[in-house]
């Protein structure tokens, strides 16, 4: 009797033992924004690649149409002076997170890292190398994506700085080539995470946000570079 009550104890903590153990991957896949699939997947009232869309659409349809006031507001990060604008501006965080982390997802179930479904796009508009790779080390980290080498900022190994406005075009997963550091313009392909630096003329300050996901649809922002 007791040799069977033992048993059926010992069975009962092994079952809870289990429960705490997938309880804690749970919330570890949670914490870096990597879901055990995208329909459990949740940030703040964001539950849905449509939810996270649409926010992202709304607000890039508003941006586009905006004016210089808007632009400075942006830089500032000023009120809007527009409810809709300033309820679409909190919710940005977590729609670019949504969809990054549904990127991640499908990206780490990818049969290779050229494969389309997962890639993450980041080109960021900036006024000067500073300011970009600052938003750039922002931006990486609080999407825990993959880091690389940065390009395009020196010449067989010795610094050839940016002036002025710069753009940096970052990749999580790319199969086109990058020259190699210290050979001149031999090449070989990219690698997840590699930045490629150069000037910019442009007026836009800010990330083209763009994810390409498994259902082929076209997605990209244009968001402020300071939204985390």
């Amino acid at each position: 009797m007791k040799s069977a009550a033992f048993r059926i104890s010992l069975i009962l903590l092994v079952l809870l033992d289990i429960v705490f153990a997938l309880q804690s991957i749970r919330a570890t896949r949670e914490r870096l924004g990597t879901p055990s699939s995208s329909s459990s997947l949740r940030f703040g009232t964001i539950s849905s690649i449509d939810d996270a869309s649409d926010i992202l659409e709304e607000w890039d349809e508003r941006y586009n149409g905006s004016d210089k006031t808007m632009t400075e507001t942006l830089l500032t990060g000023k009120d809007f002076g527009c409810d809709k604008m300033n309820e679409l501006y909190r919710s940005l965080p977590d729609a670019i997170r949504y969809l990054n982390a549904v990127a991640s997802d499908q990206r780490s179930k990818a049969s290779s890292a050229s494969s389309a479904g997962g890639r993450c796009v980041l080109g960021i508009c900036a006024s000067s190398a500073d300011e970009g790779i600052a938003a750039l080390t922002k931006w990486v980290s609080e999407l825990n994506l993959p880091r690389g080498l940065l390009f395009g900022m020196d010449e067989d190994g010795a610094p050839k700085p940016l002036n002025g406005g710069v753009y940096l075009k970052y990749n999580t997963a790319v199969a086109r080539a990058r020259p190699v550091r210290g050979e001149g313009k031999n090449r070989k392909n990219w690698n997840p995470g590699d930045v490629l630096a150069s000037s910019y003329g442009g007026k836009f300050r800010g990330v083209y946000f763009q994810v390409e996901l498994s259902d082929k649809t076209f997605r990209q922002y244009m968001v402020p570079a300071n939204v985390f």
